[in-house]
């Protein structure tokens, strides 16, 4: 009798997952939206996208490489792996070297979390055309395994270039996709014993996707999994100009669109002198056709960045750099261009938005982008033309922005305004207020200190606002 129930127990349980599994595989199998692609595997499953498309799936690299820490290796005294990955070019100990071995020389980068790399950038330490402590071929690995573990895979053995178009002898790679690492081993051979070195190593991943597809994503251009909405009217919160107002037009003068780093605080890696400082990159002057025009330089036989501090966040739309010929000699032509919300570029919203290669000459450059970026610091990072002892220049950047707020909740629609200060309460910003302190008054049209709501005669033409109108004229019009 027991044997009896236990079986039909046990045929009743094998039942219930037969049909569990059955369920399971109906679930799977269908497409609620009949666009052809399976609910798991479709990217909006209540809305038809048969392409699929995701805008947000490629929109920025990040140099992870500066995130990470250096694992193990071996270092000449003095010149620790750490300084490989700090972001630094351009410094008289901003490199890595290698001990006193013709091989040997080794360090592991360890990125915190599995990364999907594809691009590699390695800056040849800067003594490379002596022979002396430079890398002449290196070994890239990855691992998602401890080191210990000793489960490497090989993606690059080579030489490094000796007849580079530059001076800066870069080894720039695409792996042709993303490839996943934790780990990143960088061997090195030098050519004698005098031990080999790196100046710069970096490692860039693709933004990852949200996940959801353009044709049913709130911030189809920005990665946004929560697609919170707020004012509930189609445009998620993190890429609406009004998150708490409804304003699905996202309106946004262009009269605003501002040079917003004219005039800032501006850094750099290293400059040739006190003469051609980094400032001269912020003054509005693009020409350059003297030796004493204002320009940044760098140093001889120097990769160098300058980074402008734009005093707040602002929605990038476009950046214009102008290159130097200073003397015919000095200028760009290798360069990346990132974007960051903090100054050490060091945290996960740090992003290349640019990189190229250009001509010699005084010529501009627009790098103008299908979305804007938000952040706070532009960081120019800069190669020389000139295979000899001479380094990279530029005359200025300007970088265009709006404040990234809708006209229908900005308190001054047509200046550049992010803070959004109101002084007074009235609801127009302090920038466009007349009367900043007074909240019956913001307006004066004819500018004699009068605000228009207290003045009889606000165009200031001898005839009385009351008499212009009951004439049909304009009362702001002279």
């Amino acid at each position: 009798m027991l044997d009896s129930l236990k079986n039909k127990l046990y045929i009743m349980k094998y039942r219930f997952i037969i049909l569990l599994i059955f369920f399971m595989n109906a679930l799977n199998a269908q497409d609620t939206d009949s666009d052809g692609v399976l609910d798991a595997d479709d990217n909006c499953v209540n809305t038809s996208n048969p392409n699929q498309g995701d805008g947000d799936a490629v929109v920025l690299w990040q140099n992870v490489a500066q995130l990470g820490t250096i694992h193990s290796g071996n270092n000449y005294p003095g010149f620790p792996a750490s300084r490989a990955i700090d972001g630094a070019m351009g410094g008289a100990n901003d490199y890595w070297l290698g001990p006193d071995l013709s091989t040997g020389g080794f360090f592991i980068i360890d990125l915190g979390q599995n990364r999907d790399i594809q691009l590699i950038n390695l800056l040849n330490s800067r003594n490379w055309i002596y022979n002396d402590r430079a890398t002449r071929q290196v070994q890239i690995d990855f691992s998602t395994d401890l080191p210990s573990q000793n489960n490497w895979t090989n993606v690059h053995l080579g030489d490094m270039p000796t007849a580079p178009t530059t001076y800066f002898n870069w080894l720039k790679l695409d792996l042709g996709e993303p490839t996943t690492a934790r780990y990143v081993r960088i061997k090195a051979n030098s050519y004698w014993g005098s031990g080999s070195g790196f100046e710069e190593v970096q490692l860039f991943e693709k933004v990852s996707t949200d996940g959801i597809g353009d044709a049913c994503d709130n911030c189809p251009g920005l990665g946004n999994v929560s697609q919170t909405d707020t004012d509930s009217d189609g445009i998620g919160d993190d890429c609406d100009n009004c998150p708490n107002l409804a304003n699905a037009s996202q309106t946004e003068s262009t009269l605003e669109r501002t040079n917003v780093a004219l005039g800032k605080t501006v850094t750099a890696s290293s400059s040739y002198s006190a003469s051609f400082p980094a400032s001269s990159l912020v003054d509005g002057i693009t020409a350059d056709g003297g030796l004493n025009d204002p320009k940044w330089l760098t140093p001889n036989h120097t990769a160098a960045w300058a980074q402008i501090d734009l005093g707040a966040e602002y929605d990038i739309q476009e950046i214009v750099w102008t290159n130097t010929n200073h003397n015919a000699q000095r200028g760009t032509n290798s360069y990346r261009i990132a974007v960051s919300d903090n100054s050490t570029f060091s945290s996960g919203n740090s992003y290349m938005v640019a990189q190229g290669v250009v001509g010699i000459g005084n010529t501009t450059y627009n790098e103008t982008f299908n979305q804007t970026y938000k952040a706070r610091y532009v960081r120019f990072y800069a190669d020389s033309y000139k295979n000899g002892r001479i380094g990279a220049g530029l005359t200025e950047i300007a970088v265009y922005a709006n404040d990234g707020i809708g006209d229908d909740c900005d308190n001054c629609p047509d200046v550049i305004n992010v803070d959004q200060v109101d002084t007074d309460g009235d609801t127009y910003g302090d920038l466009c207020d007349a009367f900043p302190n007074d909240a019956s008054e913001w307006l004066d049209t004819d500018s004699d200190g009068i605000g228009n709501n207290a003045d009889l005669d606000d165009d200031d033409d001898g005839q009385s606002d009351a008499d212009e109108i009951a004439c049909g004229s304009d009362p702001l019009d002279a």
